[in-house]
């Protein structure tokens, strides 16, 4: 049956935001429990723990205010040196009537199978890339890259391993999810997807150790002061095998331990890849109305800015239809001015007394003087109010 989480339709109706440093950050995480300090910020706990990790700010661990409420002292981690590339202030984005993550449903029961036939393609796969897959430093079977394998176990565990990954497939299959071995360049990578969220599966031996003994020829080096590369410890497989869910912010590996087997922690696996498929959604639900919201502040910013273009280019046309129409009276007024003169010439030198220089020069001054009058070309007076795009 597919898995069906019932949440609260998310409404964002408002979003506001708070710079904080590290050091400040850092000492808000340790007066101040996740849950109650993520409430107070308006963030998921998830998004401010990634915050932490991404800033290097220690936080406290499981039974740390447990342990505080019961009178002890506790101790605490100093903030680490800021690393080259790493902001010192962080903006937490405070949305209100955030949606957060449910309870997490009661684990599943899962069952583990008593052989490998009519197993899930992917383990097939997987058991195929086991048979033939060569052995690192410490005797294990690796399938996978060096630094993330799919499966590091020696021999002796790889049955049970397989087994335990059939079990954990069939589980996720029942419930809706898709399992997959993809094979990425010379190495394999073993997925499940729930709700449209990919995690990575691998599944280890935690190794022990024990101190190194030396062989003849380092005690000979280590005889002559030459210690390099000579180990401390040597590591062996422990018998502990070890499930981890890869870029998983909340708990992220199980493991065998001397009162629980790891048989029994496949329900709490399945539920903690389901909770951390549904928070990388409500992020992602998150991030979009981030994205909105800021669209929406940018458009608002780019409507703003055209507004008030519009405003400086009114009053920049209005300043230059003032200027026109001062202009436009200066030029009629001096029009005035010098057709009242020549009608005063012409009244003073009577027609029979004006020469050719004469006449000719009175044409040129009534055409000057009809050229700088604005009432000439009535048209051409009044302008429009608004400015042309």
């Amino acid at each position: 049956m597919p898995l069906v989480i019932r949440v609260q339709v998310a409404r964002f109706v408002h979003m506001s935001s708070k710079t904080v440093t590290r050091a400040e950050l850092y000492e808000q995480v340790w007066t101040t429990p996740m849950s109650r300090l993520a409430m107070e910020y308006g963030v998921s706990d998830v998004a401010l723990a990634k915050t932490c990790k991404r800033m290097n700010i220690p936080r406290p661990g499981r039974g740390y205010w447990a342990r505080l409420a019961a009178g002890a002292k506790p101790k605490r981690p100093p903030l680490p040196s800021r690393q080259q590339g790493q902001d010192e202030t962080v903006t937490l984005r405070h949305i209100e009537n955030l949606v957060v993550p449910p309870p997490r449903p009661k684990p599943p029961e899962v069952q583990i199978p008593q052989h490998l036939r009519r197993a899930h393609e992917a383990i097939q796969r997987l058991a195929s890339v086991l048979a033939v897959a060569g052995k690192d430093e410490h005797g294990c079977l690796v399938v996978g890259g060096q630094t993330r394998p799919v499966l590091a176990v020696p021999i002796e565990s790889h049955r049970r391993a397989l087994l335990l990954l059939e079990g954990l497939s069939r589980a996720f299959v029942a419930r809706g999810h898709a399992v997959a071995l993809r094979q990425e360049g010379q190495h394999h990578a073993l997925t499940v997807t729930a709700n449209e969220a990919e995690l990575g599966i691998s599944l280890v031996e935690q190794l022990d150790k024990k101190p190194h003994e030396l062989t003849p020829v380092e005690q000979q080096r280590v005889a002559r002061g030459d210690h390099y590369r000579i180990p401390k410890y040597d590591y062996f497989p422990g018998g502990r095998l070890q499930i981890a869910l890869h870029d998983a912010f909340t708990r992220g590996s199980w493991s065998d331990t001397k009162t629980r087997s790891l048989d029994r922690m496949l329900g709490s696996i399945v539920v903690a890849a389901e909770g951390e498929a549904e928070q990388r959604r409500l992020e992602q639900v998150a991030a979009e109305e981030r994205r909105k919201q800021e669209e929406k502040q940018r458009l608002e910013r780019e409507e703003a800015q055209r507004r008030e273009r519009e405003r400086e280019a009114l009053a920049k046309h209005r300043d230059a239809l003032l200027k026109d129409l001062r202009e436009m009276a200066r030029k009629w007024t001096e029009a005035q001015s010098v057709h009242a003169f020549l009608g005063g010439v012409r009244a003073a030198l009577p027609e029979s007394e004006r020469d050719e220089t004469m006449v000719a020069w009175l044409g040129w001054a009534e055409t000057q003087a009809s050229l700088l009058d604005p009432l000439t070309e009535r048209r051409r007076i009044a302008k429009s109010l608004e400015p042309s795009a």
